[in-house]
């Protein structure tokens, strides 16, 4: 069984990013067309299947495409996306219960935060656009795979540099039934850019709660910022207002209501003047006392 480590308290720093282009948000597809074989039991080859991906600005959407999946008993399933600096997501298990996955050249399956459903739970898989989907029990992967966060929503790789490698990692948890991905998989990239140029991002224990501080070198078009807690994959925003930009300098915010005991990170969503809306983070506190 995989355990993840456990962590030391500390707040980490993020080092300074420089983006200062004003380019619009564009989608970009990558893809390895690489046939994924899914054996009765077990990992499947390759394990993992990675996209290597170069030259984007920050993730603001991220969807995954399956394309040729067939399996005689979908629900064996359990597909693990890891990105670049280490955020995951689980996003296909236990889905389709009994539901056999096949079709003519085998199913196409997009997996898209902004779908209308998730995977079906107890009924047939077919080819469409659904939400990623992890139902209950939790999993976990053999190696080389790290320990899931438990998160299935592609958000989690919001505001992250998509550059570098991509991984997916296909499990079959069962016996008896095997299948493939013909295919391969695909990565639809949406990036974005900020006007804000930021020096740092911290965030502290306090003993009234976390102390989220940040520090601006310049901001141009830069209407304001929220401030935002991620646990277990989930992010919600905690401030109430709109904190005011002031054209470049240190910002604090205290979290008074951060969870004791959790993993927690905190990101910066700048707003800007035309109404678009980009990331910077995460900070991370791994404990808090």
């Amino acid at each position: 069984m995989i355990r993840p480590r456990k962590l030391a308290l500390r707040a980490l720093l993020v080092p300074f990013v420089l983006l200062l282009t004003a380019s619009p948000a564009a989608a970009v597809v990558f893809s390895n067309a690489s046939p994924i074989v899914i054996p009765t039991n077990g990992i499947a080859t390759p394990y993992p299947s990675c996209i290597s991906v170069s030259g984007l600005g920050l993730t603001t959407d991220v969807n995954v495409t399956l394309n040729g999946l067939s399996h005689n008993f979908v629900a064996d399933l359990d597909m693990l996306l890891v990105g670049p600096g280490g955020q995951d997501a689980i996003i296909m298990s236990d889905t389709g219960d009994t539901g056999f996955a096949y079709a003519s050249g085998g199913l196409t399956i997009t997996l898209d935060d902004e779908a209308a459903g998730p995977l079906p739970a107890f009924t047939q898989l077919t080819t469409g656009t659904f939400r990623p989907t992890n139902y209950a029990p939790a999993e976990t992967f053999p190696t080389p795979a790290p320990a899931p966060s438990g998160n299935s929503a592609l958000t989690v790789f919001d505001g992250t540099s998509p550059n570098g490698n991509w991984c997916l990692y296909v499990f079959d948890d069962s016996d008896s039934h095997g299948g493939s991905i013909s295919g391969g998989w695909s990565l639809d990239i949406t990036t974005g850019t900020t006007a804000a140029t930021f020096r740092s991002l911290a965030a502290s224990p306090t003993a009234r709660g976390v102390l989220v501080r940040w520090n601006t070198a310049s901001e141009i078009d830069t209407l304001g910022f929220h401030v935002y807690r991620e646990v277990n994959g989930k992010r919600v925003r905690v401030n109430s207002k709109l904190i005011a930009g002031k054209g470049r300098g240190l910002y604090t915010f205290l979290d008074r209501k951060a969870p004791k005991g959790k993993l927690v990170r905190y990101w910066i969503q700048v707003v800007n003047v035309d109404g678009s809306r980009t990331w910077y983070g995460p900070a991370r506190v791994t404990k808090r006392a």
